[in-house]
């Protein structure tokens, strides 16, 4: 997660900018809150929810599960452990705000079992998935077809891809030719 510190200059200049103008700023656009942890009772976790919840309330709020270790070819995929502590956290911080749960492309390939426990969080009632891969990996065939299958448990209008356009619409469009509604 990202520190305090990381951002002050930001929130210096932000500061100075509200303080230079005579009427308030409004923002104009959807504000979308990130942060990872590999544990989810740390109490940073807690301590980002609650800012967001208090301070941002119709934001959107990222939080991302990180396998802390955890190498290709072990466990792949995000266990129910994990995505119980996800819900858990989200619950215990009376979350009611748009969650999308941050997870990589090729784990969440993996999680057809337990990510679509995610579309239902007590007090939640808009979550999105967010899948994201930052290398051109090559899928296979299977992976291809779970992820598919994902967003259609999902939800197809719950889904967002952040990954190499060309090489995963190439990969998709051999699989399947009606993989993905890029809505929302």
């Amino acid at each position: 997660m990202e520190t305090a510190e990381s951002n002050d200059n930001w929130l210096a200049w932000l500061g100075v900018a509200v303080a230079g103008t005579e009427r308030a700023m409004y923002m104009k656009f959807p504000l979308w809150l990130n942060a990872e942890t590999v544990n989810m009772s740390d109490k940073e976790i807690d301590q980002f929810i609650s800012l967001c919840t208090h301070n941002f309330p119709k934001a959107t709020l990222s939080i991302g599960m990180l396998h802390k270790g955890q190498k290709i070819g072990s466990e792949i995929g995000y266990n129910a452990k994990l995505v119980t502590q996800m819900k858990d956290t989200l619950t215990r911080n009376n979350v009611t705000q748009t969650v999308a749960f941050t997870v990589r492309l090729l784990t969440a390939a993996y999680s057809l079992d337990t990510l679509p426990a995610l579309k239902n969080v007590k007090g939640i009632t808009d979550s999105a998935l967010y899948m994201y891969n930052k290398k051109s990996n090559e899928y296979s065939s299977d992976e291809l077809s779970n992820i598919n299958k994902l967003i259609n448990m999902f939800g197809r209008n719950r889904v967002y891809l952040d990954t190499p356009f060309n090489l995963l619409m190439w990969q998709l469009s051999t699989t399947n030719r009606n993989v993905l509604a890029w809505s929302r």
